[in-house]
């Protein structure tokens, strides 16, 4: 219908230069002789070439004329197709009604009318000279066309009006969008209308063939209108039946029928005003072969739709949209829509607003309103939809989709969010000013932007009070009543490729935070979780990433450098007084170690896929512990069995743990390519001290350490004063193997040989004591014969 009005402005255009071109025609009585004066004046006032065969007029007793094979050429700047060309025009008036002030017109016939209309990228069109120059001609006289802030009635001054009609046929219309990127041909145009008298109901019938380029369809569009024209200026239609057939392939709709239907509407020219009490509008729509909904069925309604057209607003009481979708993909292969809302429409103050917006579909609720301004230049739209409670599992479920098997049937059964958001188009900036989702008993607030789509400028705050992940994670096997472990994601096959988005995060940046008050996974129970994200150019981190678990606080920062064909990852971590028995139960369901001290780590690793990852693994780890077991086997005890079987005894069955206690245990260590070099292990036991060199394959799980275990003097702590006697020997000990469950070995030949070598020391001492003593008690004797003078 737009598209029409265009056309009918350029038409009319057109019309008042030809009637400017009859005015000079009217004085000369032979319009043929004055060809050049006529493509003169049009070239004058357009800029444009007129060519015509032939000119035709008549007198009496009708003012007729008659122009064939004419051609308007295009506007400067455009294609060499012409404007305009038409085979045949004619138009007459009855002359004797005029002295009357009565208006008796034959029917205007154009036969074969092409128009060919275009807009650049720049968005000049070929038609803007012709309706500039129609409003003024060369003479500085103005046509009859008013100022529609002060519109005038020219139909008061005519005692009767009768007009034979339009007739077009055979037209076609032709519209190059360059801006747009778009082209639309109008074909097989025939319009045509009964006789048009005051206060008189008439017929138009339209009907065209439509092809668009984008996004490719074809239509056929046929209009049937009654419509009438009074002396007062008012104008009124009824019984508009619209009917379009629609065919497409560049959308998931393969073709659309639309019925339009409007029983009366009202236009008072003087007033300005439209009222069109009721619009109805049916569709039918079959999807394409590949889409998920098959069929669209629906109704449109408006009601009271009006405004005032000279201060350009428009708005209806109300408006309802109902469809019925069908499909495979469909709860039980349908689901319904229902729309409505309160439109209005201000152009001159460019605004608009749908008030009281209400959507239903699968018992899912939306209220709210959308509320738009700056139209014409730069919108802004602000939105506030409210999402009422509804059951996210039976919605899902509803659609098919398929949900992962979770410990609690009742997780997704409670949703609802709020948003308040605006919109600027200048800017590119879409910002959340009040989000609130509540899933289950799960609540999260915040805000947030997002701006520059083509390169992503992100900010948010966000805030989560509290989440229970074991309730949406599979049931944990506790059959054998151990605590279940925090598990870590699985990757089957490793070789499975990561796909990082880094072409878009080097366009990205990204400032937000989350602050999480209480979280539950597996038995870990994080509080006063907060994270800040900071990215830009490729370039991410998550850094502080902090909590309050196991009595302290993890401090800790993961960073992604995407800058390269290879992303980069790296992880530090730097946490004080934690519980390494609590920590390694929690993620690892294993208490081989226990104490507290820090854990200070610097890892960086790189790859495409999982393996690679692994492989890559270097830095540095650093830790220092306090009061604690390593666990899995008692040391003591092993010393214990070895002075045993040197000294032939029995040993009595030990009631002792099967834990080695320290009192402190420090290890220093670099990685390089996922193997830990260990730099330093020191260890003080409370019989031993320990000092040990080896290394940990990560990408193999396994271990391979030379420890040395030296006895000191202590009768505290396990076997203490059992093992005084080996005061100051060393024991050699290797722990070879799996790392979960490493074999530890006491190098008893080397044991034997150390106490060796402490016997002939002993023996040797004993020898040189006695051989001393010997020696003063000989001098003793030899001297006390000797007088001195």
């Amino acid at each position: 219908m737009k598209f029409l009005g265009l056309f009918l402005k350029v038409f009319a255009a057109l019309l008042i230069l030809i009637i400017a071109a009859l005015a000079i025609l009217f004085a000369t009585f032979d319009p043929n002789s004055y060809r050049d004066k006529i493509t003169q004046i049009v070239k004058e006032e357009t800029g444009r070439d007129l060519v015509f065969e032939n000119i035709s007029l008549s007198l009496f007793p009708h003012l007729g004329f008659s122009l064939e094979q004419a051609s308007l050429s295009n506007a400067p700047g455009f294609s060499e197709q012409p404007f305009l060309t038409l085979e045949k025009a004619q138009l007459g008036v009855s002359l004797l009604p005029l002295l009357k002030q009565d208006l008796d017109i034959e029917a205007l016939t154009l036969y074969n009318l092409n128009l060919n209309l275009e807009r650049n990228a720049e968005g000049a069109a070929n038609w803007d000279n012709l309706v500039k120059s129609a409003t003024t001609l060369s003479n500085g006289n103005t046509t009859a066309v008013t100022d529609a802030t002060h519109p005038e009635n020219p139909l008061a001054t005519l005692g009767s009006l009768q007009f034979a009609g339009i007739n077009i046929q055979g037209g076609q219309v032709t519209f190059k969008d360059a801006q747009a990127q778009r082209d639309m041909t109008f074909k097989n145009i025939d319009l045509n209308t009964g006789t048009v008298t005051f206060g008189e109901y008439f017929s138009v019938a339209f009907s065209a063939q439509t092809q668009i380029s984008q996004p490719a369809l074809s239509a056929d569009i046929n209009l049937t209108v009654q419509a009438m024209v009074n002396q007062d200026g008012s104008y009124a239609v009824r019984n508009v039946d619209l009917t379009t057939n629609v065919d497409t392939t560049d959308t998931p709709i393969k073709t659309l029928n639309v019925q339009l239907s409007a029983p009366t509407i009202e236009l008072h020219a003087a007033q300005n005003s439209l009222n069109i009490p009721n619009v109805q509008v049916n569709f039918n729509a079959a999807g394409a072969p590949e889409a998920s909904i098959q069929n669209y069925q629906g109704q449109l309604n408006l009601v009271d739709l009006g405004g005032n057209l000279a201060q350009q607003n428009l708005s209806a009481k109300h408006l309802t949209l109902s469809t019925q979708l069908q499909g495979a993909s469909l709860p039980e292969g349908k689901a319904n829509i229902d729309f409505s809302t309160v439109p209005s429409l201000d152009w001159g103050k460019q605004t608009a607003e749908l008030a009281n917006i209400t959507f239903k579909t699968l018992n899912t609720q939306v209220i709210g309103q959308v509320k738009a301004s700056q139209l014409n230049d730069h919108p802004k739209v602000n939105a506030q939809l409210n999402l009422a409670q509804t059951n996210l599992r039976t919605l899902l479920t509803q659609l098919n989709v398929t949900l992962p098997n979770m410990s609690d049937m009742q997780t997704l059964t409670q949703f609802k969010a709020n948003i308040n958001t605006d919109f600027d188009s200048q800017s590119q900036t879409l910002t959340f000013n009040d989000l609130t989702v509540q899933l289950d008993d799960t609540t999260l607030n915040g805000k947030g932007s997002v701006a520059q789509f083509s390169t992503p400028v992100i900010q948010y705050e966000l805030a989560l009070d509290k989440i229970d992940l074991n309730r949406y994670l599979p049931k944990p096997n506790t059959s054998n009543n151990t605590p279940p472990a925090v598990q870590a994601p699985e990757f089957a096959p490793q070789e499975v490729e990561i796909n990082l988005p880094s072409e878009f995060l080097r366009t990205l940046t990204i400032n937000g935070k989350l602050k999480i008050d209480q979280l539950q996974f597996a038995q870990l129970n994080p509080k006063n979780i907060q994270t800040t994200l900071i990215g830009k150019a490729g370039k991410l981190a998550l850094n502080p990433i902090t909590m309050d678990i196991f009595n302290t606080q993890v401090n800790a920062q993961i960073s992604v450098d995407a800058t390269t064909d290879t992303p980069i990852y790296n992880v530090k971590t730097n946490t004080q007084n934690i519980p390494v028995g609590e920590v390694l139960m929690a993620f690892a369901n294993t208490d081989r170690l226990s104490g507290l001290g820090n854990i200070n780590a610097n890892l960086t690793t790189t790859g495409l896929i999982v393996s690679d990852l692994k492989k890559n693994v270097n830095g540095e780890f650093k830790t220092d512990l306090n009061n604690g077991a390593i666990k899995g086997f008692n040391l003591a005890q092993s010393v214990r069995e070895a002075k045993a079987k040197l000294s032939g005894k029995a040993l009595e069955a030990s009631t002792e743990p099967l834990q080695t206690d320290f009192s402190s245990l420090v290890m220093h260590a670099t990685v390089k390519q996922s193997v830990l070099d260990t730099q330093k292990l020191e260890a003080m036991m409370p019989f031993m001290r320990v000092n040990g060199l080896g290394q940990v394959d990560l990408v193999k799980n396994t271990l391979d350490y030379q420890v040395k275990a030296t006895v000191v003097n202590s009768d505290k702590g396990q076997g203490g004063q059992e093992l005084k006697e080996l005061n100051g020997v060393t024991l050699p000990i290797k722990l070879t193997g799996a790392l979960a469950s490493p074999n530890i070995a006491l190098d008893l030949e080397s044991l034997v040989t150390e106490k060796a070598k402490a016997e002939v020391e002993k023996q040797k001492k004993k020898v040189v004591k006695e051989v001393k003593k010997q020696a003063e008690t000989q001098l003793k004797e030899a001297l006390k014969g000797i007088k001195l003078p």
